[in-house]
């Protein structure tokens, strides 16, 4: 039930979503593995796991998400403006600090930027 909590809270921050990164910083596939709130950092639970991918050319992304060994995939469409990403799900709009640096994404909540998931790039520059 944590792990599902956990997945469910992960989702309402990514998916439903509009701020100075470059774009192309953000393009390729990220694994999530932690989300950090101030200076507390909690890893991905056993078994949960969250790959995204950002398509540059197309403006899509895409989350393959397991847990339990079963894999649900979910995308739309996204943009960016300076440093804020907005990601549309089903209709809606979710907005994000994002901030890709090299190897390692942050993506944070525009109303509590201490609140942020970290990601690593999956295949690495």
């Amino acid at each position: 039930m944590r792990k599902l909590s956990f997945v469910l809270l992960l989702l309402s921050l990514l998916l439903p979503a509009t701020a100075q990164a470059n774009p192309d910083g953000l393009h390729g596939s990220w694994r999530l593995v932690a989300f950090k709130d101030g200076a507390q950092r909690t890893p991905m639970p056993k078994g949960v796991s969250v790959l995204l991918t950002f398509d540059k050319k197309r403006k899509t992304w895409t989350a393959a998400i397991t847990t339990k060994g079963k894999v649900r995939n979910e995308s739309g469409a996204w943009s960016m403006e300076r440093n804020v990403l907005t990601m549309e799900y089903k209709g809606r709009k979710t907005t994000m600090i994002a901030t890709p640096g090299g190897n390692s994404l942050a993506l944070g909540l525009r109303n509590r930027p201490s609140r942020r998931f970290v990601a690593i790039r999956a295949i690495p520059r």
